[in-house]
C-alpha cells in the first residue's frame, strides 16, 4: 500500500531545485561578502611580539 503525500524521490527533486534557485539568484554584495583572505599563520613568537608591541627582531 502506497502512503499518502509525495514520495521521498519527489521531496529530494523538489529540494534540490530549490537550492539550486537559490544559488542562482545570489546579489553581488553577498557573493563579495562570501569571499574572503586566507588567514595568516604566526609561530608564537611573532605572536607575542605582534601582541605585546615588541620592536626587535624575533629570532626563531
Amino acid at each position: 500500500m502506497r502512503k499518502r503525500g509525495r514520495t521521498r524521490k519527489e521531496q529530494n527533486n523538489d529540494r534540490r531545485a530549490a537550492h539550486e534557485e537559490m544559488e542562482r539568484n545570489v546579489s553581488g554584495e553577498a557573493a563579495r561578502r562570501f569571499i574572503h583572505k586566507a588567514y595568516t599563520s604566526y609561530d608564537v613568537a611573532e605572536y607575542m611580539a605582534q601582541k605585546y608591541n615588541i620592536k626587535e627582531e624575533v629570532k626563531p
